[in-house]
């Protein structure tokens, strides 16, 4: 991972290079990130999923934890309602499901944008990041909202 990293910081700016050169090689680790295409069903009988394991998402949105937790709460609310186990836990899937297939997608277009290597592609993105008010990428931001509440 050392040689990989110092390979891949080559023409950033000095203090990143020192940085990198700095780092213990046994400080690093690589790990290969992989797509999966989304489950259509996160449970079955009295069984459901959270977290990665129903919505595994790449790490370009920051929100893999705190999509995690969302589930977590959620479920919680859903078991403290008065209901078969089974309906709480499908309506904890139902429930989390749309904003979790939202969080899935900004990722994996922040992955997109973030991967272009071109230097035509790069100048592009770079150029429209700095044009786009950053009001308007705030309220992008915002607008994936707040986890809708779970009916007790």
């Amino acid at each position: 991972p050392h040689e990989l990293l110092e390979q891949l910081v080559t023409g950033f700016h000095a203090p990143l290079q020192a940085i990198v050169t700095a780092t213990h090689p046994e400080d690093l680790r690589l790990d290969e990130l992989f797509e999966r295409a989304p489950l259509l069903q996160w449970g079955r009988g009295p069984v459901t999923l959270l977290g990665d394991a129903a919505h595994a998402m790449l790490p370009h949105a920051g929100q893999g934890a705190a999509q995690a937790l969302e589930d977590a709460v959620t479920l919680a609310r859903a078991l403290r309602a008065e209901r078969p186990l089974e309906a709480s836990l499908r309506h904890y899937e139902k429930v989390r499901s749309g904003r979790t297939s939202t969080v899935v997608r900004v990722a994996k277009r922040n992955a997109q944008l973030g991967s272009v290597s071109s230097a035509l592609g790069c100048w592009l993105r770079n150029t429209a990041l700095t044009l786009v008010p950053s009001g308007l990428i705030l309220r992008h931001l915002v607008s994936m909202e707040r986890p809708p509440p779970v009916e007790e």
